[in-house]
């Protein structure tokens, strides 16, 4: 108990943003993120709404 994680969904489809992403987080030693990529917010999305999910990036997957 008192633990957070955050969350950092990657909608960009980016894999240098990605790789940026996870470089900062090594960086400075942050244990407590994770990123999530487009098809998981994908079928989160899917499991909450009915609605389309219009993602931004190319999903080149992880």
């Amino acid at each position: 108990m008192g633990h957070h994680v955050d969350i950092i969904f990657d909608l960009t489809g980016e894999k240098e943003i990605r790789r940026h992403l996870r470089d900062e987080l090594a960086r400075t030693k942050n244990e407590h993120t994770v990123i999530v990529p487009e098809n998981v917010a994908h079928v989160i999305w899917s499991l909450i709404t009915d609605q389309s999910f219009v993602g931004m990036g190319r999903n080149e997957g992880y």
